[in-house]
């Protein structure tokens, strides 16, 4: 009897992650039709400079707050499944009044996309602390590197090809522009119920016995959590300082360069192109050898973007530069959630969930805040001073990196062998030719990094008990 419901609850859990690919799907149809288009629209809008920096500044700061009230919400209704069908079926219909603004609102129109757009943030983000808890419960440990890097493979080439298609949209009614947004964000809406659709068919594990009364003031003070405050500040400090210039890269191609939306569309999707062929290469690399070796491989990549961007302004020199943006987020974004699902427990999961994404909302919102006041007031760079923002955000963004990487893994690795292997030929190739001096390096700039960290808190002061190895918020290894 034990081994058929095992058997029973094997294949639950098998179909459900299943219906989690197909629901990521959506997900990246909605994504891909509006992710790199809103600003677009915002822009169709006669957006200013100061409103593009609102449109990504609001959103994050008021969903970001929101979700420290995401477990009670939980607590009030009995489960997570319950709570996000709730505000992901909110969510996709808020696109309705987005998509008529141009139609039915004769004035005002940019900042009623601020608010439309806000409250679909919301909705949104409030079901990440429990989308996290829920569906990190349904996949083992040692396989979430893998999992999660196919299912964001999925979800990206969906992204891709819609982000493709709404290019080809916009160019066909660049006549009617209007009708050309409306037309996206109408797909958007149907993607997102339809995401909706397949989170119902997901089984949702019982929630753990015990329930922990997570206070904030605790995570804050107590030592077992200052390993995991020390990553958030560092993901916090990458996010800011992107934040920076994020919002702007579509005003620069859009004005400043004078791209069409065909131009635009395959800029952008390259970004999302070299995320999608570099997901598996980072899955298997996290499982293998850490989390925080991937968080620190990719965040020396990525302060290089906005500063390759600065020095070239035409299609083709931009091309390898957004593979490469996608390369390295694609493995920051991968590691940095594993690394979180490994660093908490069961029972503070979606607690600690809500408290990474506010610190990353508050700092995506600060920094496009920041980003909207010193484009009005940096002196310009190649007669753009969107240009001379770039420069500063990917030097701020490589400072983080030197200063804060001061983390400790909370995983144990297991030891590489390179014999059998279930992977890809090209797989085999990357771990057999390189897997050996890509780990050797990454030892010797973690010992850079760490003397770099402990000689800034040297200089100002802060004491270096503070940098010691913490405990992780569970014991090792765990189920």
């Amino acid at each position: 009897m034990k081994i058929a419901n095992s058997c029973s609850q094997d294949s639950k859990i098998k179909r459900s992650l299943r219906y989690s690919t197909c629901d990521g799907a959506a997900w990246g149809a909605m994504v891909g039709l509006t992710q790199d288009y809103v600003p677009a629209f915002a822009l169709a809008l006669r957006a200013t400079l100061g409103q593009v920096a609102l449109l990504s500044s609001i959103p994050n700061l008021v969903s970001s707050i929101a979700q420290l009230g995401t477990p009670q919400l939980v607590h009030n209704l009995g489960s997570r499944k319950r709570l996000v069908l709730i505000v992901v079926f909110l969510q996709a219909s808020l696109w309705a009044p987005v998509l008529l603004i141009p139609h039915l609102v004769p004035d005002h129109r940019v900042w009623w996309l601020i608010i439309l757009f806000t409250l679909s943030m919301l909705c949104g983000n409030l079901a990440n602390p429990a989308w996290g808890s829920w569906i990190s419960q349904l996949v083992p440990q040692d396989f979430r590197g893998r999992y999660f890097g196919f299912r964001t493979q999925i979800l990206v080439l969906t992204t891709l090809s819609f982000t493709i298609l709404g290019g080809v949209v916009l160019k066909s009614f660049s006549a009617n522009i209007f009708l050309g947004f409306t037309l996206l964000l109408g797909g958007a809406m149907a993607a997102r119920f339809i995401s909706w659709h397949f989170m119902h068919k997901i089984y949702e594990p019982p929630l753990p016995n015990t329930q922990v009364k997570f206070k904030l003031s605790h995570f804050l003070k107590e030592p077992r959590f200052a390993n995991l405050r020390k990553y958030m500040v560092f993901v916090a400090g990458i996010n800011l300082t992107t934040s920076l210039a994020a919002p702007f890269f579509a005003v620069y191609m859009l004005r400043e360069l004078g791209f069409n939306y065909i131009t635009f569309m395959v800029v952008s999707g390259c970004a999302t192109l070299g995320n999608f062929l570099s997901l598996s290469f980072w899955g298997n690399h996290a499982d293998q050898a850490g989390n925080r070796r991937v968080l620190m491989l990719t965040s020396l990549l990525i302060p290089l973007v906005p500063l390759l961007w600065a020095i070239n302004h035409n299609l083709y020199s931009l091309i390898p530069v957004q593979l490469l943006s996608g390369f390295a987020w694609a493995g920051f974004n991968l590691a940095s959630i594993n690394f979180l699902y490994d660093a908490t427990s069961a029972k503070e999961r979606m607690a600690c969930i809500s408290c990474f994404n506010v610190a990353n909302g508050l700092a995506l919102s600060l920094g496009a805040f920041i980003g909207g006041y010193l484009v009005t007031h940096l002196p310009p760079f190649h007669n753009s001073s969107i240009l001379t923002l770039f420069i500063l955000s990917g030097l701020l963004r490589a400072l983080v990196t030197a200063v804060m990487l001061s983390f400790k893994e909370v995983r144990h690795i297991k030891e590489i062998h390179l014999g059998k292997s279930t992977s890809s030929k090209w797989d085999i190739f990357v771990e057999q030719k390189f897997e050996n001096s890509i780990l050797s390096s990454v030892n010797k700039l973690d010992t850079f990094l760490n003397d770099v960290s402990f000689v800034f808190c040297d200089t100002y002061g802060i004491k270096p008990s503070n940098l010691e190895r913490s405990p992780p918020c569970y014991q090792i290894p765990r189920v």
